[in-house]
């Protein structure tokens, strides 16, 4: 039990009849009962502390989750660069045969030289050299560095009417190339036949050969 007095309040405190009075001040009393219901409000129920600890094992879940995902992006990553490695050892390289000669000239004979080494010879007399006009003549694996591409050709003029006469007139035509292929590129080289235009060439010199080579990165080859 409690008394008030003005602005104190006397607390009784009896226990097998004896009593205890307590003098508390007012604001004391109101500051204890404040303290002891936010305790009670921050008391959490059962279904409460459930649900968290239900949150809580979520979120662990999903950490655990994108762990593992990272871990596995990381495993693939690697295996990436160890099959692209594995498979860029070395150089790679690919040779084309690529006809623009007009009619006045007819193809006999080709041959291919890759480091003074035989890699294509194709004779024919009746001119179906001619009708291919661009086709592969090597593709394979060469070591990185420096390499000699050597081209033999043995022509015969075409000629029709007046210029029959030059149907009799056969000559060779050679020429070579140097190109450089680093480790792990890809080589596309492509052998252009052409004749060279205007009047100061002879029938003999206007053929001629070039050379187009483009090098790149064997990954970037699709």
């Amino acid at each position: 039990m409690f008394l008030h007095l003005q602005d104190r309040t006397i607390w009784c405190i009896c226990y097998e009849r004896h009593c205890v009075f307590l003098g508390v001040s007012m604001y004391f009393v109101i500051f204890f009962i404040m303290s002891f219901l936010g305790q009670a409000l921050a008391e959490e129920s059962p279904q409460d502390a459930g649900f968290k600890k239900e949150l809580l094992t979520v979120e662990e879940n999903v950490n655990s989750l994108k762990e593992r995902v990272f871990q596995s992006k990381a495993t693939l990553k690697m295996l990436k660069e160890i099959i692209v490695q594995g498979t860029v050892s070395g150089s790679h390289a690919t040779i084309w045969h690529a006809n623009d000669l007009s009619n006045s000239y007819s193809i006999e004979s080709v041959s291919y030289f890759l480091d003074g080494k035989g890699q294509y010879a194709k004779s024919d007399s009746s001119g179906a050299l001619n009708s291919q006009k661009e086709f592969k003549v090597f593709d394979n694996e060469i070591t990185p560095g420096s390499h000699t591409l050597s081209i033999n050709m043995r022509l015969r003029g075409n000629g029709h009417g007046i210029f029959k006469y030059v149907n009799n007139y056969t000559f060779e035509v050679q020429s070579s190339t140097v190109f450089a292929a680093e480790e792990g590129q890809d080589c596309q080289v492509r052998v252009l036949i052409n004749e060279r235009s205007g009047l100061s060439s002879s029938f003999f010199e206007r053929p001629q050969i070039s050379f187009e080579p483009r090098c790149r990165q064997m990954s970037d080859v699709k």
